[in-house]
């Protein structure tokens, strides 16, 4: 994980990233898109990157600050947009995603 020493980014977020095998440059691009780094982690198993997820989103109609909370709370920008149509506004997904962050242990 070198990329972090390159980025001079060395913090307990750039530890917490670099445990989860995120590369660094990933990492700053799934950070501004306002992912943590386990919805990152998610995202990346399922063959995901940055790029290829923001501009799916952005084509789709999503403004960059909503993107986050949709993704967060478990949906692809497809359901998303179902969803936004029967009325769930982003504020909503911002709620969805944080119950999926309850650590329930």
């Amino acid at each position: 994980m070198w990329g972090y020493l390159k980025h001079n980014w060395h913090d307990q977020e750039a530890q917490s990233w670099a445990a989860m095998r995120i590369e660094a440059d990933a990492a700053l691009a799934w950070r501004e898109l306002g992912l943590n780094g386990a919805e990152a982690a998610e995202l990346e198993q399922a063959g995901r990157r940055p790029e290829e997820v923001g501009a799916l989103w952005r084509r789709a109609g999503f403004p960059a600050d909503e993107i986050a909370n949709w993704i967060g709370a478990g949906l692809t920008p497809e359901e998303a947009l179902d969803q936004r149509a029967h009325g769930v506004t982003a504020a909503d997904a911002a709620v969805m995603r944080s119950l999926r962050r309850i650590d329930w242990r």
